[in-house]
């Protein structure tokens, strides 16, 4: 009787401890040690009893910690100013994980976790002066790069520090040496006009395009890009010199004569004709053969441009953009019986150009500008902004 008694106490006791060894019935410690932190603070909010939980959230908080605290002297042993992302980076994470706990105070002492809240004060103003000193060195420098990098420069010490030293008055000064002046002159055309393939000669405006670029790229009062764009009459009349000179032109422009083909559409149809002795509809089909002539053709062309710098006489960039438009255009006739005729051949059989050639060069430049114009316009944004 001893005996079953002292065996029933030792299995109540392994049951006891495996219970307690074998976790939570609710929470599941997966995930990494911040992922396991958050879920545990969660956990215990609602359930401040569970000893399970609340030893994952210990272990792991001292991982974590560890983990950044070893990343964070990693970065302290780099020279690049740009460590001070990552140094705030990491201190910012810890002081979120503090700030989890923070409500809670059975959390707080049972994990003894610290506020981060003076040391990352610390390192915003060691990154500000740093980013400071970093600007000011490409500032002394010539160059729009230097003058690129200073804005950036002076711009992260401002975003760690409100208004560092005279960081923001700094941060224009360098944008606005780094602006650029940008004539674009009219376009050419390739002596598209000299054809005489059924040109009219004004419907295509060749100051359209230098003037839409223009407008589109801010001109000259642009406030986000660092570049002022006029046209080459602008630029004359106020006396600029530009820095760089945009030369656009229409090059290889291919219009050939219309191709011409046909082909026969059959239609038939069951109308009512009368009604028989008894009343009822008496029905016959109808006939009717549509012809239909078809003019098409493709022109191409390709929108060159050269992007040169006016002061030292050298190529920026030059590439060509391809383009090319359809026209089709479709007329009928027919034979037979018109009562068997659909919706769609009649459209075609009253088609009043009637295969007519109405399309000019004008119209050719015109459709091929809207192919080109929104690469055009991103290609020499991309090329002169940061």
């Amino acid at each position: 009787m001893h005996l079953k008694s002292t065996l029933s106490l030792t299995i109540l006791a392994f049951v006891i401890v495996f219970t307690s060894c074998s976790g939570s019935k609710n929470f599941s410690a997966k995930g990494t040690n911040e992922e396991i932190i958050y879920k545990a603070v969660k956990f215990l909010n609602k359930h401040p009893e569970d000893a399970y939980a609340l030893g994952e959230l210990k272990f792991n908080y001292q991982q974590a910690v560890k983990n950044r605290q070893e990343r964070i002297s990693t970065w302290r042993n780099n020279n690049d100013v740009s460590r001070w992302d990552n140094i705030v980076g990491e201190l910012n994470a810890l002081q979120g994980m503090y700030d989890a706990f923070n409500s809670n105070a059975n959390l707080l002492r049972a994990t003894n976790a610290q506020s981060y809240f003076n040391a990352i004060a610390v390192a915003k103003d060691s990154a500000a002066s740093e980013y400071y000193l970093a600007a000011q060195d490409y500032f002394q420098r010539e160059g729009r790069e230097n003058m690129k990098q200073a804005y950036y420069a002076f711009k992260k010490a401002d975003q760690y520090v409100n208004n560092y030293k005279d960081s923001r008055q700094k941060m224009q000064e360098a944008f606005d040496k780094s602006i650029l002046v940008v004539v674009i002159n009219p376009v050419h055309d390739d002596n598209f006009f000299n054809n005489n393939w059924n040109n009219r000669g004004y419907g295509y405006n060749k100051e359209y395009l230098q003037q839409t670029l223009i407008r589109d790229l801010g001109g000259s009062n642009s406030n986000s890009n660092p570049a002022r764009f006029y046209t080459d009459w602008d630029a004359r009349r106020k006396s600029i010199s530009p820095d760089w000179i945009i030369d656009l032109s229409w090059q290889n422009i291919y219009v050939p004569r219309p191709t011409e083909s046909s082909y026969t559409r059959n239609r038939s149809k069951k109308i009512e004709i009368g009604k028989d002795t008894s009343g009822r509809p008496v029905y016959q089909t109808v006939y009717a053969t549509v012809r239909i002539s078809r003019l098409s053709y493709t022109a191409n062309g390709d929108l060159e441009y050269q992007v040169t710098d006016a002061k030292q006489n050298k190529s920026v960039q030059w590439n060509r953009i391809p383009a090319y438009v359809s026209w089709q255009d479709e007329y009928a006739t027919y034979s037979g019986d018109s009562r068997a005729l659909e919706s769609p051949d009649w459209t075609l059989i009253n088609n009043n150009n009637r295969g007519q050639q109405y399309y000019t060069n004008d119209d050719v430049l015109n459709e091929l500008t809207k192919k080109v114009y929104y690469d055009i316009r991103n290609r020499l944004q991309q090329l002169t902004e940061w």
